[in-house]
């Protein structure tokens, strides 16, 4: 143990941790900061956020058509009444002839093909605006509550084979699936695409900054003693040619170490886009854009299981930095050996991360073998490993010269 605290001590370089937090700082800045200072990220999003949080604390984390029908009912009369104020309360509306609520269903009929044609005039243009774009969105209400009930409608309509050409493109078994959803009643689960779509760019985003600060911090490790000719030494005895497994030890400690911080610090800041709300809901939503997982999986579980693949990807890129770095004789020709591995990890977490655990993930669309991505992270993870134990094993036996 003595000694793995002192491989530890020299992982956790000061120095190192400093290029570590200014990387990080600088990484989410430039791409993840985005993802939560703007989630929901403007109209319709708002709106359809808003309504898929109220579900949920109204009918909970699953909601029955005849609900959803009697809750857009509701809201549409709500929108209507404070449409017919807002109408009333602004000049644009009355010159552009809009003086109801029924003036302004008749006015966007033909608003939008007569703006094809250029025949509207700044007044109408201007009504328009205001209605969709100003003073709370209220247009953009509307649409959502039609997007709810439409959305409901589309995937019924899609078990029900109104729309074969769609119903033909997935194979045997995601047709027993989506049957399964309907069946089970996932797809009736609270979850929209907005907040799906939000976490898997924040968790891909993530994930290529650990790859590349679990290199930084896992790298310079061996290469360094190796530098300074510090390996003649421990290959004089035996207990020295053990000393490189204990690095390795050393390695994945970190590596755990340096993931489960991370997350503790990226997972916060995220966790203020208050998505928790849909941690018990069922991804296979038909809010959810066409997005169906390949088996029941909800919010919660999906996010854990991104937690996992996090810390298998850590892993493997400590142990490929590991690896290199016993190889390498100098920093310059880890980095230039680092650089493409990096690249290729960067390339496999996007994959897997993109989609997963859906039929929208890149592997899964390329094999249709559902879980491939668990698939492809595990022999990612094993692969990483066993090379590992190969070079623990030949150092054994490795002759100095």
């Amino acid at each position: 143990m003595r000694i793995i605290g002192y491989e530890l001590k020299k992982i956790w370089n000061p120095k190192l941790l400093l290029i570590i937090a200014l990387i990080s700082a600088l990484f989410y800045y430039l791409f993840m900061a985005f993802h939560i200072e703007y989630y929901p990220n403007g109209w319709p999003s708002t709106s359809d956020i808003e309504y898929a949080e109220t579900l949920v604390q109204l009918y909970g984390n699953t909601i029955t058509e005849e609900q959803l029908l009697t809750f857009v009912a509701e809201e549409r009369e709500r929108l209507i009444v404070k449409t017919e104020e807002y109408i009333q309360t602004l000049p644009v509306f009355a010159a552009a002839g809009i003086y109801s609520y029924a003036d302004l269903e008749a006015f966007l009929e033909s608003y939008l093909s007569e703006s094809s044609t250029g025949e509207i005039t700044e007044e109408q243009r201007d009504a328009y605006v205001a209605f969709i774009f100003e003073d709370g969105h209220l247009g953009m209400y509307f649409q959502s509550l039609d997007s709810l009930e439409s959305d409901f409608d589309y995937f019924n309509r899609i078990i029900g084979g109104e729309y074969p050409d769609l119903w033909n493109r997935y194979n045997q078994n995601e047709q027993a699936r989506l049957m399964q959803i309907y069946e089970s009643g996932e797809h009736s689960s609270v979850f929209h695409w907005w907040t799906y779509n939000n976490t898997t760019d924040y968790s891909v985003y993530f994930s290529v900054l650990l790859i590349i600060v679990t290199l930084i911090l896992i790298s310079p490790l061996i290469v360094t003693d190796r530098h300074s000719k510090l390996h003649y030494l421990q290959y004089s005895s035996k207990a020295g040619r053990r000393i490189l497994s204990r690095q390795f030890t050393a390695t994945l400690i970190s590596s755990f170490v340096l993931t489960t911080v991370m997350l503790l610090i990226f997972g916060g800041i995220y966790a203020t886009n208050d998505t928790v709300v849909f941690w018990n809901s069922n991804i296979s939503s038909v809010f959810n854009s066409g997005i169906y997982s390949v088996l029941k999986i909800t919010y919660g579980t999906w996010v854990m299981t991104i937690i996992a693949f996090l810390y298998a990807v850590s892993f493997a890129a400590a142990s490929i930095a590991f690896v290199l770095s016993r190889f390498s004789g100098s920093l310059i020709t880890l980095v230039i050996k680092l650089v493409p591995m990096c690249a290729a990890l960067i390339f496999v977490s996007l994959g897997l991360l993109g989609g997963l655990l859906t039929m929208d993930n890149l592997f899964y669309r390329f094999t249709r073998i559902p879980g491939m991505d668990i698939i492809i992270c595990g022999a990612v993870g094993i692969i990483a490993l066993t090379s590992a134990a190969l070079v623990l094993k030949r150092e054994r036996r490795v002759d100095v010269l």
